[in-house]
């Protein structure tokens, strides 16, 4: 999955950055793997993930910002599980939504 630099969700552009695991304090490395933020909008995901766990964590942060922005309150496992099925069914399936396909 190529992840873009900016992303539009709920009308609001995200930028999309994708950092050093070498950066993030040690106390959050076991935690961390992505995280989105409405006051700077921007989604974050940590990059050294392999390119489809990079892709499910894409996925999972566009999941909890839109349940967010949209007061879903879906609670994070099914986030994760959505995130992982979508994931599963967009790759096996070779679909793309890109126009003249």
């Amino acid at each position: 999955m190529k992840i873009p630099k900016r992303l539009k969700l709920g009308g609001h552009v995200m930028t999309v950055e994708k950092i050093d695991p070498a950066t993030i304090p040690a106390a959050l490395v076991p935690e961390f793997i992505g995280q989105w933020d409405t006051r700077a909008a921007t989604l974050t995901i940590m990059g050294g993930q392999s390119e489809s766990c990079e892709a499910v964590t894409f996925l999972h942060e566009i999941l909890e910002a839109v349940s967010a922005i949209y007061e879903l309150e879906l609670e994070h496992p099914k986030i994760s599980a959505l995130a992982e099925h979508l994931f599963q069914v967009l790759r096996d399936n070779r679909l793309d939504f890109g126009k003249g396909g």
